[in-house]
């Protein structure tokens, strides 16, 4: 998969707004929603292999919090999955970068 190969199925999956968390906007695409699976497992894979390791500052019930995250960015976005293991991720997030 190349950057561009990359760019094409970022922009062209279904993304939905998280509207449970409205203090931490970003967007959310699931993998069920993907026409190929595989695709969405390598698109994990390379985000978390091609990403920067950041800390995500939050607070959380009145506390200040930091957590590490992988984050690759491109153009406006910035995208994130959860589970330490990318084969195993059902969703990518992304978020426009402030």
């Amino acid at each position: 998969m190349n950057i561009e190969d990359i760019k094409i199925k970022l922009e062209s999956a279904k993304w939905k707004y998280a509207k449970t968390m409205p203090q931490w906007p970003h967007d959310y695409t699931l993998k069920e929603t993907w026409d190929n699976p595989n695709e969405f497992i390598e698109l994990s894979i390379y985000i978390n292999k091609h990403g920067k390791n950041e800390l995500w500052h939050y607070e959380w019930k009145g506390e200040k919090r930091s957590k590490p995250r992988i984050y690759f960015y491109l153009g406006k976005y910035k995208y994130w999955i959860m589970e330490k293991e990318p084969s195993k991720a059902i969703l990518i997030n992304r978020a426009v970068v402030e």
